[in-house]
C-alpha cells in the first residue's frame, strides 16, 4: 500500500480520447465511401501510407491497439498525384469492442485525421418518423436549449462556477515514513477519517438496504462510470443488502446544477430526490421537465453540492489519479475500503 488511500479501477476508453485526441468514431455512425475507378477497381495512387507506418504512428498514441484492416481510400483522378488516404479500422484497446473506430492516415504516414468520413449520401443524426417526429424533436431541442441557457444565467447571477473553485494542485513531496507499518497506520487513519467525513456530508440515501452495509459514493451526475454504478445499484442491493448514500458533487458546471437539483429535491421529498438523481444519469433524461425546479435553486442549494465537491477536491489534491465515482464502505473485516472508479464484482464480496 502506498501513500494513496484509494485504488484506481477500470481505465475507460474515454481516457484515451482525452489524452490522445478524440479520434475514434463508433462503427454505428461512421459512413464511409471508397471511390472506385473504371471497372470497379481502386485507382492507383502515387503516394500512400502503408500498414507499417500506420502501426508505428498509432501505437504511439494507443500502445494496446489492434489494427483490423487498412485500405486505401482514393480521392479521385484529380488528386492522384497528392496521394490517397489510408483508412484504418482499429481497436484502441485490443479485444475491447467499445474502443473500435476508424482513423485516416495522410499519404506521408506522419499524420492522421480523426472522426467519421462522410459523403453526400450520409445521413447524420436524422430521426425517422416524418414531419411530426421532426417537429417534436425540434421542440424538445429548443426547450432543452432554453433550459440550459437558464442554467448558465443562474450560475452567472450567483457568481459561482466550478471553474472558480480551487483546482487540485500538485501534492507536496512527502517525507518517507519511518517504517512500512507506520505508513499503513497512516493510510488506515486517513480512510477512517474520510468515512467519518462522508457520513456527515449532504447525501441522498436509498430507501432499501441495511444500515450495517452502508456504502458512501461521491458521485458526479455527468460521469460515465457513475451512471454505470447507478444502473447496477438496484441489483447490488438485492445481492448484498447495500444501503446507498449518494453524495452528489461535480467536475463541471452542468454537474453542479444537477447535484444541487437532486439534493434539493431529496430535501423536499426523499423518493423524488432519489428518482431525480438516477434519472439525470440516464441518456433519456429531459432537462426541460425540471426547468422550474432548476430556476428555483437557491445559493444554499449550490453550497450543499459544493460541500461534497470540496471533499472530493481535498482527496484529489492528495491523490492526483483519483477518478469518479469514489466508493467508500466498511469491509466485513472492519477496515475501510476506498475505491476510485467503478468497483468490480470482486470488490463487493468484501461487504457481504
Amino acid at each position: 500500500m502506498t501513500d494513496s488511500i484509494s485504488k484506481p479501477k477500470g481505465i475507460l476508453f474515454a481516457a484515451y480520447l482525452s489524452s490522445a485526441l478524440a479520434i475514434l468514431a463508433l462503427g454505428s455512425i461512421v459512413l464511409y465511401f471508397w471511390v472506385k475507378g473504371d471497372g470497379g477497381s481502386s485507382q492507383a495512387c502515387e503516394k500512400a501510407a502503408g500498414i507499417d507506418q500506420a502501426h508505428a504512428l498509432l501505437s504511439v498514441h494507443f500502445p494496446k491497439l489492434a489494427i483490423n484492416t487498412a485500405e486505401l481510400l482514393d480521392l479521385g483522378a484529380g488528386a492522384k498525384a497528392a496521394g490517397c488516404l489510408l483508412e484504418v479500422d482499429m481497436h484502441a484497446v485490443k479485444g475491447d469492442d467499445s474502443s473500435r473506430g476508424f482513423v485516416y492516415l495522410l499519404p506521408d504516414g506522419q499524420r492522421f485525421l480523426n472522426g467519421p468520413l462522410h459523403d453526400r449520401r450520409s445521413k447524420i443524426q436524422v430521426r425517422t418518423g416524418g414531419a411530426s417526429a421532426d417537429g417534436e424533436l425540434e421542440t424538445v431541442l429548443a426547450t432543452n436549449n432554453a433550459a440550459i441557457n437558464m442554467i448558465n444565467e443562474r450560475l452567472a447571477l450567483l457568481g459561482a462556477a466550478p471553474a472558480g473553485s480551487p483546482a487540485p494542485s500538485t501534492p507536496a513531496t512527502q517525507e518517507p515514513s519511518a517504517s512500512p507499518e507506520a505508513d499503513q497506520k497512516s493510510v488506515t487513519a486517513a480512510r477512517e477519517d474520510l468515512l467519518a467525513k462522508l457520513v456527515a456530508l449532504p447525501s441522498i440515501r436509498s430507501p432499501e438496504g441495511s444500515p450495517d452495509k452502508a456504502v458512501y459514493v461521491l458521485v458526479d451526475p455527468v460521469c460515465v462510470n457513475c451512471a454505470k454504478l447507478s444502473a447496477q445499484s438496484e441489483e447490488l442491493t438485492k445481492r448484498f443488502g447495500i444501503q446507498w448514500n449518494w453524495l452528489p458533487m461535480y467536475t463541471s458546471e452542468r454537474g453542479w446544477v444537477l447535484s444541487a437539483l437532486a439534493l434539493r429535491e431529496y430535501g423536499l421529498d426523499p423518493k423524488r430526490g432519489n428518482d431525480v438523481l438516477h434519472e439525470t444519469m440516464k441518456p433519456t433524461w429531459d432537462v426541460s421537465k425540471h426547468a422550474e425546479s432548476i430556476e428555483a435553486l437557491s445559493e444554499a442549494d449550490y453550497v450543499r453540492a459544493k460541500e461534497n465537491f470540496m471533499t472530493y477536491h481535498s482527496l484529489a489534491d492528495k491523490n492526483p489519479s483519483l477518478g469518479t465515482p469514489v466508493v467508500v464502505f466498511r469491509r466485513k473485516d472492519g477496515t475501510v475500503e476506498v475505491i476510485s472508479g467503478l468497483p468490480n464484482a470482486d470488490d463487493w464480496q468484501a461487504i457481504n
